[in-house]
């Protein structure tokens, strides 16, 4: 993975390659661990970092869902309890990923975590004291980093960026194909 990621012209924000973490988290999806080893980081399994449990739409295309099961698709991306596929919900997971940021060190420590987009989107609405539907609105793109601020129960978002490329590559949007696909 480091080396696609060195051959894409991904370039990571000092913030993320100069610092010394104090507690780096990581999902315990393969996706997510060789994210890290192209970061260059060695954080420890963290499971309230994993994905949103998409139940029996894991992994499916979008546009096979919503024809096979328009009503579940359309009372899940509205109502923030709905658990239409059997998974988890995603006021469930905004609570989840609250409790971890609650758990982690005072103001000031530096932690990082290699995760979904999903969890990021949740621990922007959790950040924001924002409502759980809110996360439709946030668009994450592939190995894009948030930088949060704050620890013991105060944070704040400091910003989104996705990683800097080099000089005349393109940079193109990866479109989701399927939820919460294997690794």
């Amino acid at each position: 993975m480091a080396r696609l990621m060195h051959a894409a012209g991904v370039r990571w924000p000092a913030s993320v390659k100069s610092v010394r973490f104090t507690r780096p988290g990581l999902s315990p999806a393969l996706r997510a661990r060789q994210t890290a080893e192209g970061i260059g980081l060695s954080p420890e399994i963290e499971p309230l970092l994993r994905d949103l449990d998409y139940g029996r739409w894991a992994g499916r295309p979008l546009v096979e869902i919503e024809r096979e099961d328009p009503a579940g698709l359309a009372a899940w991306l509205s109502d923030p309890r709905a658990r239409a596929h059997g998974g988890e919900s995603v006021e469930a997971l905004v609570e989840r990923v609250g409790s971890w940021l609650a758990g982690l060190g005072p103001e000031g420590s530096r932690i990082a975590a290699v995760t979904h987009a999903a969890v990021m989107r949740a621990a922007i609405l959790h950040v924001m004291g924002a409502p759980p539907p809110g996360s439709w609105r946030i668009d994450i793109a592939p190995l894009c980093v948030a930088e949060l601020r704050g620890g013991g129960g105060r944070w704040t978002l400091r910003s989104l960026t996705p990683p800097a490329r080099k000089a005349g590559l393109q940079s193109r949007r990866a479109e989701p194909r399927a939820l919460g696909s294997a690794g």
